[in-house]
């Protein structure tokens, strides 16, 4: 594959990725709405799993505060005795990380 061809394919994918954000922006609202309304633990691996996955491809696309964001996320519940948040602090400490998640998001 030469230089022009690869750069396109490289900006093909990101495109692809950038246009999935908004989806993956409102799976992570409804899984944490879930966890915030009745801590629901489902919901709450559903949002480590969509956080480690922009916190992966979030750098490899260009979206470098954003694949951050999503890690420190992750990072913060993953450091939780059974996905549960150990005090009220960690708790608004991830609400704080979540919404600092969601402002990385590129406007829709």
């Amino acid at each position: 594959m030469n230089k022009p061809d690869f750069q396109a394919a490289i900006a093909a994918l990101t495109a692809k990725f950038a246009a999935s954000l908004p989806e993956k922006r409102q799976a992570l609202e409804s899984a944490f709405s879930l966890w915030i309304a009745e801590r629901d633990q489902n919901a709450l691996k559903d949002v480590i799993g969509v956080a480690h996955k922009l916190a992966g491809s979030g750098g490899s696309y260009g979206f470098d505060a954003l694949g951050q964001a999503a890690r420190d996320l992750e990072t913060q519940v993953r450091s939780w005795p059974d996905l549960n948040p150990p005090d009220a602090a960690a708790a608004l400490e991830t609400e704080r990380l979540f919404a600092v998640l969601l402002r990385q998001f590129p406007p829709a």
